[in-house]
């Protein structure tokens, strides 16, 4: 770290302190510059030139109205990653707004603390998509599903939400039904499916 002295102290002169005065001024340059401008600039002094967030070891607490931002080891991703946390219902581990998924089965968080999760699955008929990896869901707002099929003899097929079941912080299940509009035969359909809730 950069030398710092106490000084002047009560018994000491001005010139007696100099020196050391000289480089407490140099010492706080040298710590501002590290992510500031520095104060001998000739302009923009106080602003920024990069943020630096050490790793914090626990989820801060918040203050009042106050908003933070904070460098924190996710446990699903395995990384440090940003996290975004404000008073009210977002809980005790704030929001990690720079963590996703994987891309094709995959998730992300937004700063607001929606959870946004995707996929694709194939299946004949009637069948379900079962998911109890984390992150998790407390409460889902919406669900869709869209079907699609390279078969272009069968463009008729069709992909239906029969219904949906959510185990809060577990799992959530989305049923699904292949339907083709002309006959009864089977029908084998890739479901894109999307989910949003928090």
């Amino acid at each position: 770290m950069p030398t710092y002295f106490d000084v002047p102290l009560a018994t000491q002169s001005g010139a007696a302190s100099q020196s050391q005065i000289r480089t407490n001024f140099a010492s706080i340059n040298t710590a501002l510059s590290v992510n500031h401008v520095s104060i001998d600039a000739a302009s923009n002094w106080g602003e920024h030139s990069k943020v630096d967030f050490v790793n914090s070891a626990t989820h801060p607490l918040v203050s009042g109205t106050n908003i933070l931002l904070y460098n924190y080891l996710n446990p699903v991703t395995g990384a440090q990653e940003l996290y975004f946390k404000k008073a009210g219902p977002l809980g005790t581990a704030g929001i990690p707004i720079t963590s996703k998924g994987a891309a094709t089965d995959g998730w992300t968080y937004l700063p607001s603390g929606i959870l946004l999760r995707w996929g694709t699955r194939t299946g004949q008929n009637d069948f379900s998509i079962v998911k109890n990896d984390a992150p998790f869901f407390t409460q889902i707002f919406n669900v869709q599903v869209t079907g699609r099929t390279d078969d272009l003899s069968t463009n008729n097929k069709t992909i239906v939400l029969r219904t949906w079941t959510l185990n809060p912080g577990a799992s959530f299940t989305l049923n699904v039904t292949g339907v083709q509009r002309l006959g009864n035969n089977a029908v084998m359909t890739t479901c894109h499916w999307f989910v949003i809730g928090v």
